[in-house]
């Protein structure tokens, strides 16, 4: 007897919805983009629980009848696309029939839907069984999902907290509401409006909402001519940095997706202005020929795949960059004088030892050798320190140097200071997106382990106390550091979260390559440097010392050693 079975259909189903159903986010994103293709104006969406229990979506969009009612729940039912051309001229935003068999598998569903203002069609489904009845008189569509994943247990364990599951929703119709400001969108939870839009085309206000006043006053608009594309959209200055590429939205023919691509030619357009590992804030929107872009090779259509992809890339960087080079005050980033700052200063990292560590990590392994005992001879482009020894000859770098006195030292602080504070005259303002306030509301309690007293509004945190260790005009910096730590990284353990802030902050105005330094400069960085746990490398895991012996210098000038 042959092995090879067909699957059933319900088994087909749950393997679908693995691939669309991902968490409360996708369920979110699949029907409120099934009500923009329904030509809605107004969608609502509704969380209980946010989305474990409940999640409601309404629109007044074109309803279904009760023949289309019935087909909306099978598989590969749709009405976007007819024939397989259709594939290459994708103009809704669903189009493969999938979302509401693939939910129906995996929750208990109810949709209520009437094509006018007359009563409607109720269909409820729970498992194989199917309900017809006659509900309200309005126009539109209601679908209710309740209880998501309560047939797949299993899956449940790999959705998040309420709360993060929220900051997903959040951010997926801020997304949907930036590419679609002429629909009116609200989302609440437990009855609390969390977001709400006019619907009235304006999208610097949908901007405005998003990002706050602070924010959009960086915000300038720009467009970009193209052989194939139609580009525009809003930059931010360059002083608006993020940790990850996550506020940089990016929009094809109104479609929400990723594209390394693109995402790489806007960080190359910023390379002059920002440092490597920051992303700016931008929002860039895509028109063209649908036949140019393939969006068929995602389950969930978050990836895409354009035509003249490369060249596309080269205008978006080249028109960005010139762009930016026009702005006032990304010149006066660049072109500002730095101030050498007071922190140049070195302490002794030691005068109190550092308790144990909750976790052995890469930047605090103990010394595999002694620190040699070294001579200043001179500094090489006001970059690298020439130094002699016993053994030979050593050249330091001077920026990784410093990183690491710096890093060893905010690690100490941090494992051994934490909750020590000094209250600010003044409460210092951090502007922030709704989504990132929403992201931050449960780690007030973490700014406090490590000295920062904080409360948060819908655009903007507000410090009132700030570690004893920050240093003077730099409380800004530190404080988003930490921001962007536990936005991007709340995931990670307590000690491991330490490493990743410290390494961050010890890069913060320590001594940089192409600055000239004073002989007391250099000899209280050798003192500090010798007393490190580890003075061989930076914490990011570049040398800080390289030696060159006495014999591996004869042997450079063909010299012997007789």
């Amino acid at each position: 007897m042959g092995q090879i079975k067909q699957l059933t259909p319900e088994v087909a189903n749950l393997i679908a919805a693995g691939e669309v159903v991902e968490n409360i986010e996708s369920v979110v994103k699949e029907l409120v983009e099934n009500s923009i293709d329904a030509q809605a104006s107004e969608i609502s969406v509704d969380l209980v629980e946010s989305g474990l229990q409940e999640i409601r979506i309404t629109d007044n969009g074109d309803g279904m009848d009760e023949a289309d009612l019935m087909l909306s729940i099978k598989r590969h039912a749709t009405s976007k696309i007819v024939r397989s051309d259709d594939l290459f001229r994708v103009l809704s935003l669903g189009f493969r029939g999938e979302a509401l068999a693939s939910l129906a598998s995996v929750a208990e569903l109810t949709i209520a839907s009437s094509p006018v203002k007359a009563p409607s069609k109720v269909l409820k489904v729970q498992e194989t069984s199917q309900e017809l009845s006659e509900g309200k008189a309005f126009k539109g569509t209601q679908i209710i999902a309740k209880n998501l994943f309560y047939q797949t247990p299993a899956r449940l364990k790999y959705l998040k907290s309420p709360s993060q599951e929220l900051t997903g929703v959040l951010d997926q119709m801020f997304h949907l509401a930036i590419a679609h400001p002429a629909i009116a969108f609200r989302l609440s939870n437990e009855g609390q409006t969390l977001l709400s839009t006019q619907g009235k085309g304006d999208i610097q206000r949908v901007l405005f909402d998003l990002y706050g006043a602070s924010i959009m006053q960086s915000l300038h608009p720009f467009s970009l001519n193209d052989r194939d594309y139609t580009i525009e959209g809003w930059y931010a200055d360059p002083m608006i940095q993020r940790s990850s590429s996550k506020r940089m939205h990016l929009f094809v023919n109104r479609r929400s997706v990723r594209n390394r691509s693109l995402i790489s030619a806007i960080k190359e357009a910023y390379a002059p202005y920002i440092p490597k590992a920051k992303y700016p804030v931008a929002v860039v929107f895509l028109t063209c020929d649908p036949i140019l872009v393939d969006v068929n090779i995602h389950p969930q259509k978050k990836e895409i795949k354009l035509a003249e992809e490369k060249r596309l890339k080269v205008t978006l960087t080249e028109g960005l960059g010139t762009q930016l080079k026009k702005t006032s005050k990304a010149a006066s980033f660049m072109s500002a004088p730095q101030s050498k700052p007071e922190a140049l200063r070195f302490e002794s990292l030691h005068e109190n030892p550092p308790l144990a560590v909750e976790e052995s990590t890469a930047g605090m392994q103990e010394r595999s050798k002694p620190f040699p005992i070294l001579e200043y001879v001179g500094q090489v482009h006001g970059t690298y320190l020439v130094m002699q020894g016993a053994s030979g000859m050593y050249l330091m770098d001077q920026h990784a140097a410093a990183e690491r006195i710096r890093y060893e030292k905010y690690y100490a602080h941090m494992q051994e200071d934490l909750g020590k504070s000094t209250a600010l005259l003044t409460p210092l303002e951090i502007p922030l997106s709704k989504i990132e306030t929403a992201h931050l509301v449960d780690h007030l309690d973490t700014f406090e382990t490590f000295g920062l007293k904080v409360t948060l509004d819908d655009h903007a945190l507000w410090v009132h106390e700030i570690p004893h260790y920050f240093h003077p005009g730099l409380e800004y910096a530190y404080t988003l550091t930490m921001i962007e730590h536990l936005i991007e990284e709340k995931n990670l353990t307590r000690g491991v979260l330490i490493d990743q802030i410290a390494k961050d902050l010890s890069c913060k105005h320590s001594i940089k390559g192409n600055q000239k330094i004073a002989r007391s400069e250099v000899d209280a960085l050798l003192k500090d440097l010798a007393q490190c746990a580890q003075p061989f490398q930076c914490p990011h895991g570049r040398p800080t010392l390289i030696e060159f012996t006495q014999a591996s210098l004869e042997n450079m000038f063909g010299r012997s050693m007789a």
